[in-house]
């Protein structure tokens, strides 16, 4: 309880490697002795700093993930950080209600 969910494999070079769910890991046989890298998912579904927020929640919506790795580039695969679903929905909401009260001001504003 508490725990990540996920978390990001690298490899020796220091590139993402994949995604390992923390479920799987609760779900190998304890006395397997294949490597973790094993478990990895490395579906592809990776976020970019100069992606826009409607691309990282459109790779959201097509990767039904809730947590992606962004990355600083393709080619060099070295993971930044991470990006939730909920943070990106909720800045962008956030973003949305703030244009939207600069909108209303503005028609209250003109003569």
């Amino acid at each position: 309880p508490g725990g990540e969910r996920q978390f990001f494999l690298l490899d020796r070079d220091r590139r993402y490697a994949g995604t390992v769910l923390t479920a799987d890991l609760h779900t190998t046989d304890e006395k397997t002795d294949a490597p973790v890298a094993t478990l990895a998912q490395p579906d592809g579904a990776l976020l970019f700093p100069r992606m826009t927020i409607r691309e990282a929640i459109d790779t959201f919506e097509k990767t039904e993930t809730d947590v992606l790795p962004v990355l600083d580039s393709a080619e060099s695969g070295q993971v930044l950080g991470l990006l939730t679903e909920a943070h990106t929905l909720r800045r962008y909401g956030e973003e949305l209600e703030r244009r939207h009260q600069a909108i209303i001001r503005n028609c209250w504003d003109f003569p």
